[in-house]
């Protein structure tokens, strides 16, 4: 995620901007979210825009048995590769 993410406004108007989308494609490449101060109301100010999504690299364990849907994205083609 970065800056350019966000669409820019004028101060007190609504961010239209949710976090939602780009979190949920982390977590389908494997990605645990630690935290995200984001509003869901925020608005633009002067100044105090900062706001910060913390991830970290999940591990989960991946066996033959494992159901192609329960792969993160990312080793979904390994994993068909080990069938």
């Amino acid at each position: 995620m970065s800056t350019y993410d966000i669409p820019k406004g004028t101060v007190g108007s609504k961010i239209n901007y949710s976090t939602t989308e780009t979190i949920n494609n982390y977590e389908k490449q494997g990605y645990v979210l630690v935290s995200n101060n984001y509003p869901t109301d925020a608005v633009y100010k002067v100044s105090g825009n900062d706001y910060q999504v913390h991830l970290v690299e999940g591990v989960q364990p991946i066996t033959p048995d494992t159901p192609p849907t329960d792969v993160p994205t990312g080793l979904q083609k390994m994993h068909n590769q080990v069938h």
